[in-house]
């Protein structure tokens, strides 16, 4: 990874249900970011309930040289939801790799979403890894499971994730959270994404 293409700093997208838009405990984005704010690791926000304003977003992180992308949202084996609009997976790779994913890290806090359709639709857009969710999760499972990932690696890094360490962290946290996490980075030899077995 070329780390002077981009900076150390977390990304945050989020889109909630009409219902849940109304329960403020349910922003699992928003606390993250305020907890990232509290260790002093840099971060933004936004809120979206369409996938035009997924796309104008994404443009926005491109823009920003933010290396890490973190979607807080609903989703299932096949497709992200957002409050109005639903992307397969194919349709979230080309509006990622048309805005510039490249050697960029994706986390995923949602149910079911990381999977290997999801990693083979995000093969086009040359992704560095992919950390997520391949099960049902609470909200506040994921708000404390993200907050206490990202703590972590910052602790030990402020400049870079290395991969020997995510699979470190997301295996303790994995197991104290009795969550499935999968795990996926790209394979410069094979040229795709591949699970790493934790």
């Amino acid at each position: 990874m070329n780390e002077d293409k981009t900076k150390a700093a977390v990304f945050i997208i989020e889109s909630l249900s009409e219902e849940e838009e109304e329960q403020e405990e349910k922003y699992e984005g928003k606390l993250l970011q305020q907890i990232l704010k509290l260790s002093k690791i840099e971060s933004t926000y936004y809120y979206i309930r369409t996938r035009k304003e997924f796309v104008r977003i994404l443009q926005l992180f491109g823009d920003s040289k933010y290396r890490y992308l973190h979607l807080s949202c609903h989703g299932n084996k096949e497709k992200i939801k957002l409050t109005y609009d639903e992307i397969n997976f194919t349709e979230f790779a080309e509006d990622l790799g048309i805005r510039g994913f490249e050697e960029r890290r994706l986390f995923l806090s949602s149910c079911f979403i990381a999977n290997d359709n999801l990693a083979n639709a995000m093969n086009s857009t040359s992704c560095y890894s992919i950390i997520g969710f391949d099960t049902e999760v609470k909200f506040s499972d994921a708000a404390i499971f993200w907050s206490s990932f990202y703590h972590q690696i910052f602790k030990h890094n402020k400049k870079e994730m290395k991969k020997e360490k995510v699979k470190q962290v997301i295996k303790k946290l994995s197991i104290v959270f009795e969550l499935k996490v999968l795990f996926y980075s790209y394979d410069n030899e094979l040229e795709k994404l591949i699970r790493i077995l934790l």
